[in-house]
């Protein structure tokens, strides 16, 4: 099963597939597939990086807990959508009463579908999830989006 508590999570094998697919035009905006799909959206394009596209989520402990599935995947269901990258902290939002960026279950397994390798057994491989940044690096005055080039003056 993709979720099984207390910290095991494996993905379905299409999850990237089913994330791109779905394309956020049938979904409710306010919908756990919705937020999966968005915070996808901005990763797999390198519109942001991890944690700035996790804060800017702001996934609800609510949608987390909807997310956690336990049915084994099909094509008609999203069961094992979480992308792995984030697993560990859409778990600790499940667990969570409001929304704080730096929460994370530091020890999760992650897990190969059975769908890889033979089919009949799946390799276990446990990770630490990356820290959220403890303060914000502020950026230097005069660089990145919107700063004004000094050639040809």
């Amino acid at each position: 099963m993709p979720f099984t508590e207390p910290n095991r999570y494996w993905p379905r094998p299409d999850w990237k597939e089913k994330l791109r697919s779905t394309g956020g035009i049938r979904l409710r905006f306010d919908s756990w597939q919705a937020q999966l799909f968005l915070y996808w959206a901005w990763r797999a394009t390198g519109r942001r990086p991890l944690l700035k596209a996790w804060t800017d989520l702001a996934m609800s402990p609510e949608h987390a807990r909807m997310s956690l599935l336990t049915d084994q995947p099909t094509p008609t269901n999203d069961s094992g959508m979480i992308p792995p990258e984030i697993f560990s902290r859409v778990l600790a939002r499940s667990r969570a009463t409001s929304i704080d960026p730096n929460d994370n279950v530091e020890d999760v397994v992650l897990e190969d579908p059975p769908e890889y390798g033979d089919g009949a057994s799946f390799g276990v491989r446990a990770r630490r999830a990356p820290s959220a940044p403890k303060e914000a690096h502020a950026r230097k005055p005069g660089t990145g989006r919107g700063a004004q080039s000094s050639l040809g003056k």
